[in-house]
């Protein structure tokens, strides 16, 4: 397992799981049942989120996580797929935060058809 890389001066590490979601293909127009990904405080301080946010239009995310995330603590964050056009799609997940690695990205993929 790669460790994160522990920053002087910080104790907060994120881990997200799985490290992508691919939703294969997908009626133009309609969702796609959300799928999870989950993010881990692996560190020894409070995680203080600022947010989590998709990029592109096609991709959409909804989560538990609340303002903090105490040490060893995960929450939840739910990601749909709803594509506006044809062909491949592709965005990120961003979770803005107090680690000093942030913000921490997760590659979103699916197909319009």
């Amino acid at each position: 397992m790669i460790q994160p890389k522990r920053q002087v001066g910080s104790s907060a590490f994120v881990k997200i799981t799985p490290e992508s979601l691919d939703f294969g293909s997908q009626s133009v127009g309609t969702a796609t049942q959300p799928k999870t990904a989950t993010l881990a405080n692996t560190g020894t301080s409070t995680l203080t989120l600022t947010d989590i946010v998709t990029s592109g239009i096609d991709f959409s995310q909804t989560n538990d996580c609340g303002q903090n995330l105490a040490p060893g603590a995960t929450c939840t964050i739910q990601v749909t797929f709803k594509p506006a056009v044809t062909g491949q799609r592709m965005a990120t997940l961003q979770i803005l935060d107090s680690d000093p690695a942030s913000p921490q990205s997760m590659v979103l993929t699916g197909t319009g058809q």
